[in-house]
């Protein structure tokens, strides 16, 4: 069965993540409440935070409010991430992010440092004490309530709509997926001048 399998890997139409259109989607005003059914609220911080740090659907789903790190004195934010496929409760690796704005008092909606402060504020605002706790999620749905790895796929579906774009290719396949929010990042950070071998 094994060897059936690894012969077979990759046969088939390919799975399409195209990247979203980041920059127009920065600039949208999507509020608090989830954008769809059963989604992760906040969704400006799910877009800008999964792609400058380039996650796939799974992490997102995984990650909780004590995975980050906030230094407020030097405008920082470390994420512990997980180092592989196999680390989902993220035990591998840090990244971490300063602000980006050119002036920290006039924060800029793509800065990830300002997109988390902003996001820590709104859960404890929206759910009290409860997001305080270390294993409470970082994008729970509006109830509190950790969201489904699907529902981050079905997030990049309707985001990609919301910005002109078909979901479908000509051939019937799906042009986004559970590694567009990572296509994303890496388009935009190298728009930055971010080096591809640091991506």
């Amino acid at each position: 069965r094994r060897f059936l399998n690894s012969t077979q890997r990759g046969i088939g139409p390919p799975r399409q993540s195209q990247p979203l259109n980041f920059i127009m989607l920065v600039g949208m005003v999507f509020g608090w409440a989830p954008i769809i059914t059963n989604g992760p609220v906040n969704t400006i911080a799910v877009l800008v935070l999964f792609t400058v740090y380039l996650l796939r659907e799974v992490e997102g789903a995984m990650a909780d409010v004590g995975h980050i790190h906030l230094n407020k004195q030097e405008h920082m934010v470390a994420w512990d991430l997980p180092a592989s496929k196999t680390d989902p409760q993220a035990r591998g690796a840090t990244r971490t992010w300063g602000c980006t704005c050119l002036r920290p008092d006039l924060p800029t909606p793509e800065c990830p440092y300002h997109t988390v402060l902003h996001h820590i504020a709104g859960l404890d605002e929206h759910f009290g004490p409860e997001s305080l706790q270390q294993d409470f999620s970082l994008f729970p749905d509006e109830h509190g309530n950790r969201v489904y790895e699907s529902k981050f796929v079905d997030l990049v579906d309707e985001l990609a709509r919301r910005s002109g774009e078909s979901i479908i290719d000509k051939e019937g396949r799906r042009k986004y997926g559970k590694h567009s929010f990572r296509s994303t990042g890496a388009v935009h950070l190298s728009s930055m001048g971010i080096e591809l071998l640091k991506i």
